[in-house]
């Protein structure tokens, strides 16, 4: 999954532990979108940002 720096950073200062944070991840693999930024965008700067 590709993380920035900055990304990895909001993760680890959110606290969340790993079974809080699996479900996140899995939803936004699980995602139909195919275009790789469109689908970070909508994916995983939402799930960051909702951290």
């Amino acid at each position: 999954m590709p993380l920035s720096t900055e990304d990895l950073i909001k993760i680890l200062e959110s606290c969340l532990s790993y079974n809080a944070l699996m479900p996140k991840f899995k939803q936004a693999l699980s995602s139909s979108e195919t275009w790789g930024s469109k689908w970070y965008q909508t994916q995983i700067q939402t799930m960051l940002e909702n951290l």
